[in-house]
């Protein structure tokens, strides 16, 4: 169902039309449903005849979307929540040249609040090349970091599910976390498990203690005194087994981010420069349990991130996940520094960590951009 608006039908305030400099362009709001692409009369030269047409698209599946008919080559689509995903990633395998923008730069516009007014002063910013796109990697690097992204968000569900196993403990009176520092560390593991299978003796339980752990058999035995309810043990179990299906999934999505990380290292020559030494040889307990450095150092051309100082391997791996590997981007270090908000203060290191809200002070710019160029 298609509907034509007149762009210079009778309104309050109609601005006068632009000379325009980038002609043909498209705008696709997913959050209003709406497709808007020029007519034959608009795509012309005559910039006084905005004439649109309105397409509606909101129930548009994938393969509805990759036939609609877009007959400019340059797109711009209006950021709203994740609807826009879908059509940004079609368009840009049709080798669409597409801008992201964000709603937050336009929304101040006075009088213009309706979608149709909308799409034709969003279609007539993008024609004088006045819109500003959103930072996007590229295309081979996006799955890339939705693994990542997806693994981060099983990390913090499970974190969630330790932290609800340790709430069930505690009304039972099992004041585990003055024993043990870590719940999920071999010791806390095999007693919770022991407690799932019905053990209740505090000595038997005491048992599986970890001869590296700190505290004493005696005293983990007398937290292990508790009232053990029912529904505290279900609550214990439910959790329990979220926790050990979320590790499961981590593991999955690991297998999913090597696999991927080493297609895109080997359509990189390989380097020059042997890897050195890494400068940590600990390691998170949710780290990757995988060689990342090695892939890594190949698809950056030979440079090795986690030698900088504050920088792991997988902290090196979310940075080229969420930014690539094509510095050009940016003009200088400044602006690179400017668009993650790792700018350079003066003021003191906790006053910056507050007004960031970051636990450490923000990482030094230069040493990061010389170590990816």
């Amino acid at each position: 169902m298609a509907t034509t608006w007149e762009g210079d039908r009778a309104r309050k305030g109609s601005a006068p039309s632009l000379s325009g400099l980038h002609l043909g362009t498209t705008l696709a709001d997913k959050f209003s449903s709406l497709h808007n692409r020029p007519t034959t009369e608009s795509a012309g030269n005559n910039r006084d005849d905005r004439s649109l047409e309105l397409k509606h698209a909101g129930d548009s599946t994938a393969t509805d979307l990759k036939t609609l008919d877009f007959p400019a080559r340059s797109e711009f689509l209006l950021a709203t929540g994740v609807y826009w995903i879908p059509l940004y990633e079609i368009l840009e395998e049709r080798g669409f040249e597409v801008l992201l923008v964000n709603a937050r730069d336009v929304h101040n516009v006075r009088g213009r609040k309706s979608d149709v007014s909308d799409c034709e002063w969003l279609r007539e910013l993008h024609s004088v090349r006045l819109l500003r796109a959103s930072f996007r990697p590229a295309a081979a690097i996006v799955p890339l970091r939705s693994y990542l992204r997806q693994r981060a968000t099983l990390v913090e569900e499970a974190a969630t599910r330790i932290q609800r196993m340790q709430k069930a403990l505690t009304e039972m009176n099992l004041k585990l976390h003055t024993v043990l520092t870590d719940l999920t560390g071999q010791t806390g593991l095999k007693i919770v498990r022991s407690i799932l299978n019905g053990e209740r003796d505090a000595e038997r339980l005491a048992a599986h203690r970890d001869h590296r752990c700190h505290a004493s058999h005696a005293e983990i035995a007398a937290a292990l005194t508790g009232n053990y309810r029912a529904e505290h043990l279900f609550a214990l179990r439910q959790n329990f087994a979220a926790y050990e299906f979320l590790l499961q999934q981590i593991t999955e999505c690991d297998a999913a981010i090597e696999k991927q990380l080493s297609e895109l290292a080997a359509q990189q020559p390989p380097p020059s420069t042997a890897l050195l030494a890494p400068r940590r040889k600990t390691s998170s307990k949710h780290q990757p349990h995988f060689d990342i450095r090695s892939p890594l150092q190949r698809l950056t051309g030979g440079g090795d991130l986690s030698q900088i100082d504050s920088i792991g391997p997988q902290a090196a791996l979310q940075i080229v996940a969420e930014i690539g590997t094509d510095m050009r981007r940016w003009p200088t270090e400044k602006h690179f520094t400017s668009c993650l908000r790792w700018r350079p203060t003066t003021r003191s290191p906790a006053d910056a960590c507050s007004a960031l809200g970051l636990h450490r002070p923000p990482i030094g710019p230069r040493s990061f951009c010389a170590a990816v160029r």
